[in-house]
C-alpha cells in the first residue's frame, strides 16, 4: 500500500481551497492520500479550520506568511514525520481530475532513480488563442535570457530543468536527501530550484502525460500587482546567485526587459517594485530572505511557482 500526503497551502484564498479539497475527497488509489492543509497566516484562520476533516485533512496553523516555500515545507516536514511514500505539493487552486493521482505513481514505480513526478496543468484559455493552454510538467530555464519556457508538448526527462509546483509528486527518499524548498525563495523559483537540486543529486524528473491538473492560475492579477514584479524579481535574482556561472547577464536581461515594459506602459510603481526585488535579491545574505515580511495581494498561494516571465 502507497501511502500519500498532499501538502495543500492556503493564505486567503478559502474558497479556492474548498474547491481543490473537494476534488481530493473524491480520489481512490491502491493505498492512503492524507491531506496537510497548511494555513499560511491567513486573516480569517476559521475558515481554514472549518474545512478540516480528521483523520483525513488536518490544517497546520503557521502564525505568519511564510510564502509558498516556507508554507510547503512546514507540511513535508509533517508528512516526513509520518509514514507518507510519497509527498504530493499542490496548489490550492489547483483541481486534480480524477485518475491523476495513479498516473502519476505509476510514472514514479519501479523507479528509484525518479525522484519527482509532474503531471499536465490545464492552465485555462490562453489569451487571444481560445484553446486551452497545457503545461506539460514544467519546462527550461535560460541561461541567457534569465527567463523560463514552459513545455506545451511532451518532451523527454533530458529536457526538464523542473517540475512546475502546482502539481508535483515527491519521492520520499529524494526529500530526505535534498531537504524541501530553499526558503530564499519567498514566492516563484522555488520549484525550479528544487528541480536542480534534485537533478544534482542524480535524481530524474518524469512527467504522466495522462494525468490531468486543472490550475486556474489568475496570471492577469498577478502581473498587475506590485507584489508579482517584487517577489518574481528577487526570486530570479536569488535563482542565477546560486545556480549560474555568470549571473549577472541573465538578472540584467530578465531585469531590463520588465523594467522596460513597466515603464513603457505608465506603471512607475510596478518598475520601482522591479527595481526593489532587484536590490534585495543582489544584496541577500546567503540564507534568509529579504522580502520574508514584504505585503503580497490576496488570493491562491502561487500560480505555477515558475511563472513564465516571457511577456511579463
Amino acid at each position: 500500500m502507497t501511502r500519500v500526503t498532499a501538502i495543500v497551502v492556503d493564505w486567503n484564498g478559502a474558497e479556492h481551497t474548498r474547491r481543490c479539497l473537494r476534488a481530493l475527497d473524491a480520489f481512490r488509489h491502491d493505498g492512503a492520500l492524507d491531506v496537510v492543509l497548511i494555513d499560511n497566516g491567513s486573516d480569517d484562520p476559521a475558515a481554514l479550520a472549518a474545512l478540516a476533516d480528521p483523520p483525513r485533512v488536518r490544517v497546520l496553523r503557521l502564525p505568519h506568511n511564510l510564502g509558498f516555500g516556507g508554507g510547503s515545507n512546514a507540511g513535508i516536514a509533517a508528512a516526513l514525520g509520518g509514514d507518507a511514500r510519497w509527498v504530493w505539493l499542490l496548489n490550492n487552486d489547483a483541481e486534480p481530475a480524477p485518475g491523476a493521482l495513479e498516473e502519476m505513481l505509476a510514472a514514479g514505480a519501479g523507479d528509484a532513480t525518479v525522484g519527482a513526478v509532474g503531471c499536465v496543468l490545464d492552465e485555462g484559455s490562453s489569451a487571444g488563442h481560445g484553446r486551452p493552454a497545457l503545461v506539460f510538467g514544467g519546462g527550461r530555464i535560460g541561461f541567457t535570457s534569465g527567463l523560463p519556457r514552459q513545455h506545451a508538448t511532451p518532451v523527454s526527462t533530458e529536457h526538464l530543468d523542473y517540475l512546475c509546483a502546482a502539481s508535483m509528486l515527491v519521492r520520499r527518499p529524494a526529500l530526505e536527501l535534498v531537504g524541501g524548498f530553499d526558503e530564499r525563495f519567498f514566492l516563484y523559483r522555488e520549484d525550479v530550484d528544487l528541480g536542480f537540486r534534485l537533478r544534482a543529486a542524480g535524481f530524474r524528473l518524469v512527467v504522466a502525460a495522462q494525468a490531468v491538473v486543472r490550475h486556474r492560475a489568475h496570471a492577469s492579477q498577478a502581473l498587475a500587482s506590485l507584489g508579482w514584479d517584487r517577489h518574481f524579481t528577487h526570486s530570479t535574482v536569488i535563482f542565477f546567485r546560486k545556480h549560474a556561472a555568470r549571473p549577472a547577464l541573465p538578472i540584467a536581461i530578465s531585469t531590463a526587459g520588465r523594467l522596460v515594459k513597466r515603464l513603457a506602459t505608465g506603471r512607475g510603481a510596478n518598475a520601482r517594485a522591479v527595481w526593489e526585488g532587484l536590490r534585495l535579491g543582489w544584496t541577500a545574505a546567503p540564507s534568509g530572505s529579504a522580502l520574508r515580511d514584504a505585503p503580497c495581494e490576496p488570493g491562491p498561494a502561487t500560480t505555477c511557482a515558475s511563472g513564465d516571465g516571457a511577456s511579463a
